[in-house]
């Protein structure tokens, strides 16, 4: 994640508290020389809110039970209805431009 992502130029990251979740936020931390940022998943709609204020290339670390819910959250338009739990090669990017929002997914 951390090569796919280098020249992404990330300013923040956000991960939830957890170990499998932290650790894949690492890497580019590390990379980055960017602290990891906490949130909780039972507040995705303001947290999607300070997302989108703060207008940084921000990588999002989540779970595959919240993902869904988080781009739903940011009023994206998607076709997905659930990831599952053993399924890890999930990567969305997410552009605004002029207030408008586009959902790529990503295949590595």
């Amino acid at each position: 994640l951390s090569k796919l992502l280098q020249s992404d130029h990330i300013m923040q990251i956000f991960s939830t508290d957890y170990k499998r979740t932290k650790q894949t936020a690492l890497p580019l931390s590390l990379l980055n020389h960017i602290n990891i940022q906490l949130y909780t998943p039972d507040s995705l709609a303001s947290f999607a809110s300070l997302i989108k204020k703060q207008k940084l290339n921000t990588l999002v670390v989540s779970h595959s039970n919240t993902t869904i819910s988080l781009l739903d959250a940011m009023g994206l338009q998607h076709k997905l209805k659930v990831i599952a739990d053993n399924d890890y090669s999930n990567l969305f990017k997410i552009r605004i431009k002029n207030s408008k929002m586009k959902l790529e997914e990503l295949k590595y």
